[in-house]
């Protein structure tokens, strides 16, 4: 139980992560600097904050035993790989370029892999809630 729980929460914290991390452009950047750098590739941070809403709401739902964990937990783990492979899709093959259209912040140039590894790190507690769960 205390697995799932940790599980849990480290997935709803990541999630969180990468909301946070998809909201910086927009308060650094002009609107269509931030489209641009959103929409350079076929998808990108846009859907990934979609699954993390949605991971963040499943996995609250299973911790609090509103739903059945093993359903939370396969919804869990799908979210997550989905957010983790569109993020790293986009993180490749978004241009370089794009990025300093947003902002001039030097650290800004990592921000797609934050972004990719924020949405990994909700892949890996999905898997591991799975597991704790279906143990």
């Amino acid at each position: 139980m205390e697995q799932e729980r940790v599980a849990g929460f480290t997935g709803i914290t990541a999630a969180v992560l990468v909301l946070i991390l998809g909201s910086v452009p927009y308060l650094l950047g002009s609107p269509a600097a931030v489209s641009a750098y959103y929409t350079g590739a076929p998808v990108g941070p846009p859907m990934v904050a979609l699954f993390a809403i949605l991971e963040v709401i499943v996995l609250l739902a299973g911790l609090r035993r509103r739903s059945d964990p093993a359903t939370v937990a396969g919804i869990a783990v799908v979210l997550g790989l989905f957010a983790a492979v569109i993020a790293w899709w986009w993180a490749f093959t978004i241009e370089a370029a794009l990025a300093g259209g947003v902002t001039q912040f030097d650290l800004f140039r990592n921000h797609r892999w934050a972004i990719a590894g924020a949405a990994s790190l909700q892949a890996i507690a999905g898997v591991m809630y799975g597991n704790a769960v279906l143990r």
